[in-house]
């Protein structure tokens, strides 16, 4: 791994040297009251917590993803307020105790060339991703400031200010760096590290617990479980044994550089790998605490660090019971198990073991899905990916068609530990079932809303021709606040006696993960529904096609379970009087930019489906690799016009991929257009094709849940 070192101001190593006053000697130890010996509880995992502080060299940031994504590990990465702002903005910082602008390891420099506005877009893109792999990003507050006349003094006041600080320039990096990222977080904050391991705990913990923060991490023996204090669980850096003898040292990188020098090589790799590697051991087959490791990304020590912790990955994650993880996922457990902390501590374990909850399908997985529709055609399902462990994709069809090994196309993008669903219309077998792919460890849900068969069909139910329209936007909330978490939006189409219509559902702006879930107002009940139509997280905007039931009126709902905003916009409806019928094919791609450049910003993309004359297409559309945060518009050629589309199919983030499925007018020749609002590679396949001959027609239900794997 080559490694990048930083430019840090030689404040940064006053800071690290206070550090190592704190830790060395006799350090002060989150003491544990002795309680009696309890009865055996089952085998807890083995968490490994790697953690990096003073985060903002994004180079080094970039290295560490490439280490875990090669070992499966989930990293933590503590984040220096101060590195959201350079030189040139940071009177914008107003710490407690010092003037505007003051910090004890400087602001945001320069790296690979490049100017510190830009350094700092980096960094946010980098831990942007890092999140979407699973990794988790922490506060490590902002001026860092240690020692005596440092945090050391603080009051909770202070400390909350300091929280509040890290928060608004972690969301108002744009504004106060003028870029466009969308600021630093995708998940919420969940809990942190002070400078220094300093602070008095009695001030700072209530502070973390009124942030709705989850953990803090401090000093603690190598075999002492976390504690929990006002809410916030308490973890510690552990004292360790070096495996060459002499006085034990923090399980930290600065440390083992003021022991033994800033100098690295194969013989330092060595050392610092046997001695973390006799740690591990200790608590795997000891009491199992939780074994944390921090380091920096500013490299020590020529990185030997770095070699040491990626040997120790490749060796002790795939063991049994090992959770090489976030301290999210480990609170997560702790949460779960409190009540069993006394025993935890003395190691008191029976035979049975308590796994960390992970998803259950593993990866390059075909699991079959039973829906009530035999003899049809095909369905109209909702497939959701849920507890993904790494980025990836899944692929739905006929069960004799989905054969071993990766698929050549895909109907949904999923990034780590967030819920992504897509819309899709499945062929199945004359069973009535179909199968999924997934392309790494995942959980699956699926929800019908229809089936697709010859007219009339096997059902006694309506049966819906489709009839595309000019898209209009029929609801926008953003002129007005948030949307209260369980609010449910009644949306007016204007098309009374109208059976359902065809909407792209797009939710924005989500405070925290959630889903929508849309039916007609008659059948939305208050409280949350058994079924979604999609998933959001916060910032990013997430969109999802639907094929929903109208009411008599031609209106329908939409629950939303978490505050966010709503954009509706409708494309089609379907109607027993409707021209079109729908011909399904063998899931084909046709068009992939990704062995080219990307559509560039603004630009119109034309595509062949091969079905000339035909009236529309069904395809799946996928955004990869965005430069920024965009959208994609899809219709015929001769409707689209360059320039700022009113309406939009796909919503994509920067570097990952997005689908959404689209049923999409064509012109004579069988060709559409996309617009992309940025920068952006683009992927469709093609599902099939909607004409006034084809016999295929849909018949909605009631949307039922027929899948889901979280129960194991």
């Amino acid at each position: 791994m080559a490694h990048t070192r930083s430019t840090r101001p030689t404040a940064w190593w006053l800071a690290a040297a206070l550090l190592s006053i704190v830790v060395g000697g006799t350090p002060q130890l989150v003491a544990a009251a002795p309680v009696p010996v309890p009865g055996p509880v089952p085998r807890p995992p083995q968490f490994l917590l790697l953690s990096y502080d003073n985060v903002g060299n994004y180079p080094v940031v970039n290295q560490l993803r490439s280490m875990a994504d090669r070992t499966g590990a989930k990293l933590t990465f503590f984040l220096s307020g101060v590195f959201l702002l350079d030189e040139a903005h940071k009177t914008i910082y107003r710490p407690p105790r010092h003037a505007p602008g003051a910090s004890s390891i400087g602001f945001q420099g320069s790296y690979e060339g490049r100017s510190s506005q830009d350094s700092v877009r980096q960094l946010v893109l980098s831990l942007q991703d890092a999140q979407m792999e699973g990794h988790e990003v922490g506060t490590h507050l902002v001026g860092h400031f240690c020692g005596s006349s440092g945090i050391a003094k603080w009051t909770k006041a202070q400390f909350a200010a300091e929280l509040a600080q890290w928060s608004s320039l972690a969301a108002n990096v744009d504004r106060n760096m003028g870029l466009d990222t969308g600021g630093v977080m995708r998940t919420a904050l969940r809990g942190g590290r002070t400078p220094c391991l300093q602070g008095k705990l009695d001030q700072y913990l209530p502070a973390f617990a009124d942030a709705g923060l989850r953990y803090a991490t401090y000093i603690r023996r190598l075999d002492q479980w976390p504690e929990q204090v006002n809410g916030v669980w308490l973890f510690g850096v552990p004292l360790i044994k070096p495996y060459d003898g002499g006085n034990q040292l923090l399980a930290a990188d600065y440390n083992f550089m003021t022991r033994y020098g800033d100098t690295g090589g194969p013989k330092r790799v060595e050392q610092i790998y046997r001695t973390l590697r006799a740690a591990f051991d200790h608590v795997y087959a000891g009491n199992r605490a939780p074994l944390e490791l921090a380091g920096h990304t500013t490299v020590l020590m020529d990185g030997a660090w770095y070699a040491a912790q990626a040997r120790l990955l490749a060796e002790v994650c795939p063991l049994p019971d090992v959770r090489c993880s976030t301290y999210s996922e480990a609170v997560s457990w702790l949460d779960a198990h409190s009540d069993q902390l006394p025993a935890l501590n003395a190691g008191s374990f029976s035979d049975d073991s308590s796994p960390a909850p992970r998803a259950h399908v593993d990866a390059g997985s075909v699991t079959r899905v039973t829906t009530p529709f035999a003899g049809s055609a095909a369905a109209l399902v909702n497939v959701t990916s849920v507890n993904g462990e790494r980025v990836g994709y899944l692929t739905a069809d006929r069960c004799d068609r989905l054969s071993a090994g990766a698929p050549t196309f895909s109907n949904n993008n999923y990034v780590a530990n967030f819920a992504r669903a897509n819309l899709s219309v499945v062929p199945l077998a004359p069973d009535g079932a179909f199968c999924v792919y997934n392309s790494s460890r995942a959980d699956l849900l699926v929800d019908v809303f229809g089936n697709v068969a010859p007219s009339p069909g096997p059902s006694a139910s309506a049966v819906l021709g489709f009839e595309p329209i000019l898209p209009l936007r029929l609801a926008d909330t953003r002129a007005g606040p948030l949307l209260a978490a369980g609010t449910i939006t009644r949306v007016a189409t204007n098309m009374p006696g109208t059976h359902a219509a065809l909407v792209n559902l797009t939710a924005l702006d989500g405070v925290g993960d959630g889903y929508v879930s849309a039916d007609k107002c008659s059948r939305l009940q208050a409280g949350p529904p058994a079924f979604s139509n999609g998933n959001y997280g916060m910032i990013d905007a997430f969109a999802n096609t639907s094929i929903v039931e109208l009411d008599d009126d031609g209106a329908f709902c939409v629950y939303n379970s978490t505050p966010v905003h709503l954009i509706v916009d409708f494309q089609g409806q379907f109607d027993e009087g409707a021209p079109l019928g729908l011909s399904l094919v063998a899931p084909t791609r046709i068009m992939d930019t990704r062995s080219g450049i990307r559509a560039t910003g603004g630009s119109l993309t034309r595509v062949f489906t091969g079905l000339v004359g035909t009236e529309a297409a069904l395809v799946n559309l996928t955004a990869v690799s965005g430069a920024s945060f965009g959208y994609v518009t899809a219709t015929k050629c001769s409707r689209l016009t360059s320039g700022p589309q009113a309406f939009s199919n796909l919503n994509f983030i920067p570097d990952f991929a997005v689908a959404n499925l689209a049923a999409v007018e064509l012109d004579p020749d069988g060709s559409f257009c996309l617009y992309t609002s940025a920068a952006v590679h683009l992927i469709v396949d093609l599902q099939g094709g909607f004409d006034d001959i084809a016999t295929l027609r849909l018949t909605p239900v009631a949307p039922q849940r027929v899948i889901d794997t979280r129960a194991g």
